[in-house]
């Protein structure tokens, strides 16, 4: 169930897929991208003695952003969106012949992906009219080109990804297993700057905590071990709060654990936080005792 205020697309925007037909004319009106709540893990991997940015996204299903096709002319929302939708015409040397109409569900300066998720949607856009690209991987490189970091939003399953580079660095065995999640903004922080956070003072403590981090969520899923899986994430947000601390995640934290939380995990550049369960009833008593306090929540399920 979605409870709180965030805004949710109509399901009528999403997934329709784009062809032309004899007159050139597009068949259909909108394509929409899945985007994350945060992270279920973010740290420095050390290769060949350089320091790679990598993290393994947490996927939700109900973080949508669609772009409808429109011969109105329309200010495209967001400079990296125009950009990018003047350089896709440009580097493939079409005329414009159409604009596009944003429908989100996403809220801005959160650590959900937002600039990501609009401007891989408005290539994925473009793309259903054009065919220009020969994979996802490559429409999303092009079309991510100008962000500091990336999550890897075409990617459906979860990946050990080094987010600056744009490359998978690990695919991670999974048994699929559903865990019941429960998101929320911690008051604490409003809006972040991500991009300021793109070089972060990582030590070889950092280093060595990472891998802890990554060897818990590795087994987790390997097992579908749920405590597994939540003692990683939780590393990870331990270890990013020396970063984007979050001062009052431990009395969210408390919260949740009354209500049997496995554990959590965060966006490791805002201030999301979602909690983990392996039963949808303790996630229910959770989510009441969250808006109790004022918080909005979103409960969602994550295929793990």
């Amino acid at each position: 169930a979605h409870t709180g205020s965030w805004r949710s697309c109509p399901l009528s925007y999403f997934g329709c897929q784009m062809s032309m037909n004899i007159l050139g004319r597009p068949i259909g009106t909108s394509v929409s991208v899945f985007s994350h709540f945060g992270e279920l893990v973010q740290g420095p991997v050390l290769q060949n003695g350089d320091i790679t940015y990598t993290l393994v996204s947490l996927p939700c299903p109900k973080m949508v952003t669609s772009f409808e096709l429109t011969d109105v002319e329309l200010q495209i929302p967001g400079s990296l969106t125009r950009n990018l939708w003047a350089r896709l015409h440009n580097r493939f040397g079409v005329r414009h012949r159409f604009s596009v109409k944003k429908l989100t569900s996403l809220p801005a300066g959160k650590g959900l992906g937002t600039s990501t998720a609009d401007l891989y949607c408005a290539a994925k856009r473009f793309n259903a009219v054009y065919n220009v690209f020969p994979s996802a991987q490559a429409m999303f490189k092009f079309a991510t080109a100008g962000e500091v970091a990336s999550d890897p939003i075409y990617i459906k399953r979860p990946t050990l990804f080094a987010q600056q580079d744009r490359y998978v660095l690990e695919p991670l065995p999974t048994t699929g297993r559903i865990i019941h999640m429960l998101g929320t903004f911690s008051k604490a922080r409003h809006v972040v700057d991500t991009k300021a956070l793109s070089h972060r003072a990582y030590t070889v403590e950092h280093l060595l905590t990472y891998r802890c981090c990554l060897r818990h969520l590795r087994d987790g899923l390997m097992r579908g071990d749920l405590d597994l899986i939540a003692r990683g994430c939780c590393l990870s947000a331990e270890m990013n709060s020396d970063f984007v601390p979050l001062a009052d995640l431990s009395s969210l934290w408390r919260l949740a654990q009354a209500a049997n939380s496995a554990g959590y995990c965060v966006s490791h550049s805002g201030s999301a936080i979602a909690f983990m369960f392996g039963d949808g009833q303790d996630r229910a008593q959770a989510t009441k005792k969250l808006m109790d306090q004022g918080y909005e929540t979103l409960e969602f399920d994550a295929r793990l």
